[in-house]
This record gives structure tokens, C-alpha cells and sequence, in this order.
């Protein structure tokens, strides 16, 4: 059975710090348990999402208290019972039309929407999106004129008609990690927006523009998912870095990444600390945002990543048919770097148990880190003249 999804996260309203009542909603999250109830099915609703807590309600009447004069005043009084008696007027109408239309439908026979309404809610094993749609009728507008992809989940259908750059739908169990995935012609557009498109300085959860959305037969061999991971915040993709610690790795070592076209679980079998600038890394970069890699480099693709790995559980394998999954932030356990902290998963594959034996999983002492790390902490780095594959090799004499 699937567990219920959380909705979108919208944060636009706060421009620095961490947003009122994040710390509120983030106890609310780790309060809950780890296993859901898997009664009732998974909805997808944006709209729910918009709830604010007390502390957020408080802001929003303080922003909005304004500062007038008398004469300011006075004036804004007048306008406000002007405002009164129309709606009043308007409100008359509205009751003698929707009597007359009451009326009139009397004896026609129940339309395909209210057929639906009347309809018993669906058992959790069933979707239950196009039902709430339908006891909800104001979100039908929403839907009419939306051209959907063929062999889109019904469950999607609601976000992809607020926005059709949704991609799909991120959860990591036991963090406040659960976003909808944005996909877009550029990585550049939802790197400072929101959901909705608005600035936010936190950005959203964003698939590489090179890869592709699809069902798991159609996407690339590496997809990779970025996001925010400010230094003030609790959420965004901090709870990364969760992974880096094994007894946390032990605790979810399946995360869940669905594309509008299928649901999808992902078994944990890495998390590194990378750099982007070659000049941090002995003149090197792991190239690990290739989307490009080919099934016959994909085993030497998660080797590398093993060996710079915090966490090590051998009974997670990567094999050439595999689909791999990273998910990149920022991270700052190196100072002053534009350094990286990405997790490695791979699909479950199909007949394959989403159980995982983390018995014999361990914490990875003797882990590759890039040379700045090794430099800061005064340490010999016995990676120094090991090449690195799949690597952007500097050259200091091509300035």
C-alpha cells in the first residue's frame, strides 16, 4: 500500500532566515512515526500546502497592518461600506439566479460530476485524486484546457495543471524532504523560484534539464535532482546530510523519487562529499552530474562514488541494467569550498523486494574526500596521486 503524501511547500512570503514556524512544522514531522499508516491512498494537492502555521498567520496581519493618517482613514471607511452594499446587491442576485437555476435542473438527470460526488470514497488501495476533485468543484477550472501528457497518474493531474513543469514527486521518509520535482529547459529556472514560479531564495527541488521524464524504462541511466541547502535552514535538501551518518542511513535506506508516469523506490547505496572547482581537488572534479554515463561505465560510476562514500552496505549492489538517482546540495563540512553533498540510490528493480538488509552496513573511515578537506584539517591525503575517473582534469597553465 502507499503511504499518504504531504503536499507542496511554499515559501515565497519570507525573503532571509528561516521561515515562521518552520522549526514548528519540522518538530510536527520528526514527531511523527517512521512507518505510516498505510490505509487510505497517497493525494497530491499544492493547495493544501498553503496552510500556515499560527506563528506565519501572526506575520502575514503585522505586514499587512498599515499606517494611515485620519484623513486616510476616514476615506478608506467610506470606500469600505461602499464595498458592502455592493456585495450585498451582488449577493441578491447570485440568490434569485442560483434558485432559478435549482429549479430549472430539477428534472434533468444527475451530470457525469455530480454522479462522481455522490460516489463513495474510494478504499486505500485506489487513487483517490479524481474523487476529491470531484467533491471539490472549484478546482475543476483548474483542469479544463490542460493538455495532459499521455500516461500521466491521475494523482498528478493537479499540480500538472498548475504547473506544467512538474516532473513529479520527492520523499524521504523521516526528514521534512517531500517537494515536487520541477523539470524545465534550463537549471536555471527554478534555482531562485518557487513552485509557482515566484523569487525565493530557497528555490525549488529541480531535475537536471538533460534528463528526462518518464517512466523508469524511458529515464537515462543518471538522473539527477538538485536543491537548496542554505546555512540557516533546517529543511530545503539539508537533511541530506542525514546519510552521512550510518545509524541514520540504517533507519531509511529506501527513498522515494516518482515521475508523473510511475511511482518509484530508490535503495541508498552512497553519500560523498564533492567539489566543483578543480582547483579544490588536486586540479580534479568528479564529474558526477553526468546524466550520459552508459550502462557499461554505470558499475566504475558507482565504485567511485562508493570510495568517497560516508556509507558503505554491501548488500546494495549496482549492476549495468540499473537506473541510478543523485540528489546534490550544498554542504559546508568543507570552509570557504563550493563543496557538494550528494545521495546515491538506485531503482528497485521490478520483481525485486524493497526490503534492505543494513545489517552489515558500516561508516566509512577511510573515504576519499576532495584536497581542501584533507588541507583545512592539516591531514596527508593518501587519495593525492590516485587519478580520479570520471573526472574534469585543470590545467593551471590554460589561464
Amino acid at each position: 500500500m502507499a503511504d499518504e503524501k504531504k503536499p507542496l511547500d511554499e515559501l515565497s512570503f519570507f525573503e532571509d532566515g528561516p521561515a515562521p514556524g518552520s522549526e514548528e512544522k519540522a518538530a510536527r514531522q520528526e514527531a511523527a512515526p517512521a512507518e505510516e499508516s498505510a490505509d487510505g491512498a497517497r493525494v497530491i494537492s499544492y493547495l493544501d500546502q498553503l496552510s500556515d502555521t499560527e506563528e506565519e498567520k501572526a506575520g502575514y496581519e503585522r505586514a499587512k497592518a498599515p499606517r494611515m493618517k485620519p484623513g486616510d482613514r476616514r476615506f478608506f471607511a467610506i470606500c469600505g461600506g461602499l464595498d458592502i452594499l455592493l456585495l450585498v446587491v451582488i449577493g441578491v442576485c447570485l440568490i434569485v439566479t442560483g434558485a432559478a437555476e435549482s429549479s430549472a435542473q430539477t428534472t434533468e438527470p444527475a451530470t457525469q460530476s455530480q454522479t462522481q460526488a455522490a460516489a463513495p470514497a474510494p478504499d486505500g488501495q485506489t487513487d483517490v485524486l479524481s474523487y476529491e476533485i470531484a467533491q471539490d468543484q472549484p478546482l475543476t477550472p483548474r483542469i479544463k484546457g490542460v493538455d495532459f501528457p499521455a500516461g500521466i497518474q491521475d494523482r498528478f493531474r493537479t499540480l500538472y495543471s498548475a504547473n506544467q513543469d512538474t516532473a513529479g514527486w520527492l520523499r524521504i521518509n523521516g526528514t521534512c524532504i517531500d517537494y515536487a520535482v520541477m523539470h524545465a529547459d534550463s537549471n536555471d529556472k527554478y534555482h531562485r523560484a518557487s513552485f509557482f514560479g515566484k523569487y525565493n531564495r530557497r528555490g525549488s527541488c529541480y531535475m537536471d534539464f538533460r534528463c528526462t521524464v518518464a517512466p523508469r524504462s524511458g529515464l537515462k541511466n543518471v538522473t539527477i535532482l538538485y536543491g537548496h541547502h542554505l546555512s540557516r535552514d533546517a529543511c530545503v535538501f539539508a537533511p541530506v546530510e542525514n546519510y552521512m551518518d550510518v545509524e541514520f542511513y540504517k533507519t531509511q535506506p529506501v527513498i522515494e523519487m516518482d515521475t508523473i508516469y510511475e511511482d518509484m523506490k530508490w535503495k541508498v547505496f552512497a553519500c560523498f562529499t564533492s567539489t566543483v572547482d578543480p582547483k579544490d581537488d588536486n586540479g580534479n572534479v568528479f564529474y558526477y552530474w553526468n546524466p550520459e554515463i552508459g550502462s557499461n561505465e554505470l558499475q566504475a560510476f558507482a565504485q567511485e562514488m562508493l570510495t568517497r562514500s560516508y556509507i558503505v552496505n554491501p548488500t546494495v549492489d549496482v549492476q549495468p541494467t540499473d537506473k541510478i538517482l543523485l540528489i546534490s546540495t550544498c554542504t559546508y563540512v568543507i570552509n570557504n569550498v563550493g563543496a557538494r553533498c550528494v545521495l546515491a540510490a538506485r531503482l528497485v528493480r521490478e520483481g525485486e523486494s524493497e526490503a534492505v538488509d543494513v545489517s552489515g552496513a558500516y561508516q566509512n573511515t577511510n573515504r576519499r574526500m576532495p584536497q581542501a578537506w584533507y588541507d583545512q584539517r592539516g591531514l596527508d591525503n593518501p587519495f593525492r596521486d590516485v587519478p580520479v575517473t570520471f573526472g574534469i582534469t585543470y590545467d593551471p597553465a590554460a589561464e
